[in-house]
Protein backbone atom coordinates (compact mmCIF):
# COMPACT_ATOMS: atom_id res chain seq x y z
CA UNK A 1 0.00 0.00 0.00
CA UNK A 2 1.60 3.49 -0.86
CA UNK A 3 0.91 6.49 1.23
CA UNK A 4 -0.91 9.65 -0.61
CA UNK A 5 0.62 12.96 0.74
CA UNK A 6 -1.53 16.03 0.47
CA UNK A 7 -0.74 19.63 0.79
CA UNK A 8 -3.23 22.67 0.39
CA UNK A 9 -2.84 26.32 -0.36
CA UNK A 10 -4.99 29.77 -0.55
CA UNK A 11 -7.77 27.89 -3.30
CA UNK A 12 -5.49 24.79 -4.14
CA UNK A 13 -4.91 20.89 -3.67
CA UNK A 14 -2.16 18.37 -4.40
CA UNK A 15 -1.94 15.06 -3.80
CA UNK A 16 1.64 13.07 -3.75
CA UNK A 17 0.94 9.56 -4.71
CA UNK A 18 3.80 6.72 -6.27
CA UNK A 19 6.32 10.28 -6.79
CA UNK A 20 3.19 11.84 -9.16
CA UNK A 21 1.93 14.77 -8.57
CA UNK A 22 -1.88 15.76 -8.83
CA UNK A 23 -3.59 18.83 -8.14
CA UNK A 24 -6.47 21.04 -8.78
CA UNK A 25 -8.22 24.07 -7.43
CA UNK A 26 -7.60 27.98 -8.63
CA UNK A 27 -5.17 28.45 -11.16
CA UNK A 28 -5.09 32.35 -11.50
CA UNK A 29 -1.03 32.38 -10.74
CA UNK A 30 0.09 29.25 -12.70
CA UNK A 31 0.02 27.73 -8.84
CA UNK A 32 -1.34 24.31 -9.86
CA UNK A 33 2.16 23.10 -12.24
CA UNK A 34 -0.47 22.63 -15.63
CA UNK A 35 1.51 25.72 -17.44
CA UNK A 36 -1.63 27.75 -17.52
CA UNK A 37 -3.47 30.28 -15.57
CA UNK A 38 -6.81 29.11 -16.89
CA UNK A 39 -8.83 30.75 -19.36
CA UNK A 40 -10.15 34.35 -18.57
CA UNK A 41 -13.37 35.44 -19.16
CA UNK A 42 -14.72 39.08 -18.71
CA UNK A 43 -17.85 39.16 -16.20
CA UNK A 44 -20.41 41.24 -17.48
CA UNK A 45 -21.24 42.80 -14.08
CA UNK A 46 -18.10 44.02 -12.25
CA UNK A 47 -15.27 43.44 -15.72
CA UNK A 48 -13.00 41.58 -13.26
CA UNK A 49 -11.45 39.00 -14.45
CA UNK A 50 -12.70 35.31 -13.67
CA UNK A 51 -10.70 32.49 -14.19
CA UNK A 52 -11.78 29.21 -14.69
CA UNK A 53 -10.56 26.08 -12.44
CA UNK A 54 -9.47 22.81 -12.32
CA UNK A 55 -12.54 20.59 -10.82
CA UNK A 56 -10.62 17.15 -10.42
CA UNK A 57 -7.18 15.97 -9.35
CA UNK A 58 -5.35 16.50 -12.76
CA UNK A 59 -1.62 15.02 -13.22
CA UNK A 60 1.04 17.49 -13.56
CA UNK A 61 2.51 16.07 -16.67
CA UNK A 62 5.51 17.95 -16.48
CA UNK A 63 6.79 15.99 -14.15
CA UNK A 64 6.05 12.80 -15.58
CA UNK A 65 7.79 14.62 -19.10
CA UNK A 66 11.30 14.89 -17.29
CA UNK A 67 11.08 11.67 -15.01
CA UNK A 68 10.86 12.89 -11.88
CA UNK A 69 9.49 11.24 -9.13
CA UNK A 70 8.51 13.40 -6.43
CA UNK A 71 9.08 12.77 -2.53
CA UNK A 72 7.53 16.09 -1.01
CA UNK A 73 4.83 18.70 -1.55
CA UNK A 74 4.11 21.96 0.17
CA UNK A 75 1.77 24.60 -0.88
CA UNK A 76 1.77 28.10 -0.05
CA UNK A 77 -0.97 30.80 -0.52
CA UNK A 78 -0.30 30.97 -4.24
CA UNK A 79 2.92 29.15 -4.95
CA UNK A 80 3.93 25.77 -4.79
CA UNK A 81 6.95 23.89 -3.83
CA UNK A 82 8.23 20.48 -4.35
CA UNK A 83 10.94 17.83 -3.86
CA UNK A 84 12.80 14.73 -5.19
CA UNK A 85 15.49 13.40 -3.80
CA UNK A 86 18.27 15.91 -4.87
CA UNK A 87 16.11 18.69 -6.03
CA UNK A 88 13.61 21.57 -5.63
CA UNK A 89 10.77 22.89 -8.05
CA UNK A 90 8.57 25.58 -7.72
CA UNK A 91 6.03 27.39 -9.38
CA UNK A 92 3.01 29.63 -9.26
CA UNK A 93 3.14 33.30 -7.82
CA UNK A 94 6.74 34.76 -7.54
CA UNK A 95 6.54 38.00 -5.56
CA UNK A 96 8.77 38.31 -3.22
CA UNK A 97 11.04 35.79 -4.61
CA UNK A 98 9.64 33.23 -3.09
CA UNK A 99 10.45 30.73 -6.12
CA UNK A 100 14.27 30.63 -5.75
CA UNK A 101 15.02 31.88 -9.27
CA UNK A 102 16.02 34.96 -9.51
CA UNK A 103 12.64 36.71 -10.35
CA UNK A 104 9.42 38.00 -9.43
CA UNK A 105 7.70 36.70 -12.04
CA UNK A 106 5.02 33.96 -12.26
CA UNK A 107 6.07 30.50 -13.30
CA UNK A 108 3.24 28.90 -14.86
CA UNK A 109 5.10 25.42 -15.54
CA UNK A 110 7.96 23.58 -12.54
CA UNK A 111 11.26 25.17 -12.97
CA UNK A 112 14.37 23.29 -10.95
CA UNK A 113 15.58 25.80 -7.68
CA UNK A 114 19.34 26.04 -8.65
CA UNK A 115 21.24 26.85 -5.35
CA UNK A 116 24.44 28.37 -4.78
CA UNK A 117 27.56 26.79 -5.30
CA UNK A 118 28.82 27.24 -1.68
CA UNK A 119 25.96 25.64 -0.57
CA UNK A 120 26.80 22.17 -0.98
CA UNK A 121 23.58 20.35 -0.72
CA UNK A 122 24.20 16.53 0.62
CA UNK A 123 20.74 15.30 1.55
CA UNK A 124 16.96 17.05 1.02
CA UNK A 125 15.34 16.75 4.07
CA UNK A 126 12.04 18.88 3.57
CA UNK A 127 10.20 21.36 1.91
CA UNK A 128 7.64 24.06 3.59
CA UNK A 129 6.01 27.12 1.62
CA UNK A 130 4.48 29.62 2.95
CA UNK A 131 2.21 33.07 1.79
CA UNK A 132 5.13 34.70 0.78
CA UNK A 133 8.52 32.29 1.78
CA UNK A 134 10.06 28.64 0.60
CA UNK A 135 12.34 26.91 2.41
CA UNK A 136 14.34 23.86 2.52
CA UNK A 137 15.57 21.80 5.36
CA UNK A 138 19.07 19.76 4.16
CA UNK A 139 21.52 17.72 6.30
Amino acid sequence: MSRIFCAFGGNSSFALAGGRLFSWGSQQYGNLGHGTRGAVERTRAGGADQYHDVDTPKAISWFQSQRVHLLDVSAGKMHTAVMSSAEVYCFGEGSYNKLGNGSTGDELLPRRVVFTQSRNLEKLVSIAAGDDFTATEVS
